[in-house]
């Protein structure tokens, strides 16, 4: 390259231009200790449109900068460090509409942020890695819809949250989710936005312990086991009802005291024999007569 500027003890400082072998400008800006740091702006030698234009440190963008496409269209306008996106910036298409509003760390898409489809909102809330992580909201870019809003991880729905219908925006679901299913406990709607079930699922599916019930009275249809979206065990059908109380056996009437065996009746004393009446004969003497009389 060929310079034109300042020098200090032999190195370029202060403020200075570069050009290639050409002739053609390639750099303008300040040096530090022979490299580009301070505010510069960076040339395509060719076609002499600019590729930077900002903030540099030990040769490499470093500050608050702007990278082109071409001479009219900004690719990235915000933080750099080291040569990177980093700090808060805002990053735009080919066509010229935004594409990500946020954070940036050693550039990757990392903290608050906000992604964009076609000039529509699809993503705000947290990043790490490059992906929505923490909490956030998703819409629906065709209708311009929240469709979920809750926890992410390593861009899936992950931890509770709550979804929407994209049309009506009425809620579908709310509780846990797993690698973007529902998992866990949590409520599910109807397209009237009304409780259908609320228990435990499983990959996606009622499974588990749950309550369903009918979206428009909110009667419960079922309660007990589901496995598979289906209700396996009724708590309201294999419950046996409830049994009056025991009585205790009745008593067998109390029997009156055992009356001693009933004694013979007590027979007259027998009496003696009735002795021959006195007018009977009996061979003996007549009442009166001796019965020594005539005896000499």
């Amino acid at each position: 390259l060929i310079y034109v500027g300042d020098y200090v003890d032999g190195l370029k400082e202060g403020f200075g231009k570069e050009y290639d072998l050409e002739g053609r400008l390639e750099y303008e800006g300040e040096f530090v200790a022979g490299l580009r740091e301070g505010k510069g702006t960076y040339y395509e030698s060719v076609s002499g449109i600019p590729i930077y234009d900002g903030e540099w440190k030990a040769g490499l963008y470093d500050g608050q900068g702007t990278l082109y496409l071409d001479e009219k269209q900004a690719l990235y306008v915000g933080g750099f460090s080291a040569g990177v996106y980093d700090g808060q910036g805002i990053l735009y298409t080919k066509k010229g509409t935004i594409d990500y509003d946020g954070e940036w760390k050693a550039g990757i898409r990392e903290g608050a942020g906000k992604a964009y489809e076609k000039g529509v909102l699809l993503y705000d809330g947290e990043w790490r890695a490059g992906l929505y992580e923490g909490q956030g909201k998703l819409y629906n870019t065709a209708t311009e819809a929240l469709i979920y809003e809750g926890a992410f991880v390593a861009g899936q729905y992950e931890g509770d949250g709550k979804e929407y219908d994209p049309w009506t925006e009425l809620p579908v679901y709310e509780g846990a989710f797993r690698k973007g299913q529902y998992n866990g406990k949590g409520v599910l709607y109807n397209v009237d936005g009304n409780m259908i079930y609320e228990g435990e699922f499983l990959n996606g599916m009622r499974n588990g312990e749950g309550v369903s019930y009918d979206g428009d009275t909110g009667v419960v249809t079922g309660e007990g086991t589901f496995r598979r979206d289906e209700l396996v065990t009724d708590k309201r059908t294999t419950e046996a009802p409830a049994e009056a109380p025991t009585e205790a056996p009745a008593e067998a009437p109390t029997e009156a005291p055992t009356e001693a065996p009933t004694e013979a009746p007590t027979e007259a004393p027998t009496e003696a024999p009735t002795e021959a009446s006195s007018d009977v004969e009996t061979g003996g003497a007549s009442e009166g007569e001796n019965p020594d009389a005539g005896l000499g």
